[in-house]
């Protein structure tokens, strides 16, 4: 478990291709973490995704942590992956 832990907390998303590959691993590693017994709030899961992310997505983080309360995973997933669509399309013009 403290293996799964360090892995969950020094996660990045500049490791990874995209967003969805981001949101899947920390996903991923927070279902790991529960079946060895140590689960993970949908809250934690949601300021780690925050807090992994790129200077790009700076905004959108900015407007997740603000949300009262917190968007669930999915939904903060959801916003990550709408502002990377946005940013494709910005850098393809």
């Amino acid at each position: 478990a403290v293996a799964l832990e360090l892995d969950f907390t020094s996660t990045r998303m500049e490791d990874f291709p995209n967003i969805s590959a981001y949101c899947q691993h920390l996903k991923q590693l927070s279902d790991q973490l529960k079946n060895v017994g140590a689960p993970v709030s949908d809250q934690r899961l949601v300021l780690q995704l925050v807090f992994g992310l790129s200077e790009p997505y700076r905004g959108v983080a900015r407007l997740i942590c603000q949300s009262n309360p917190l968007p669930s995973f999915f939904q903060a997933r959801s916003m990550l992956t709408l502002e990377e669509s946005g940013l494709a399309k910005m850098h393809s013009t």
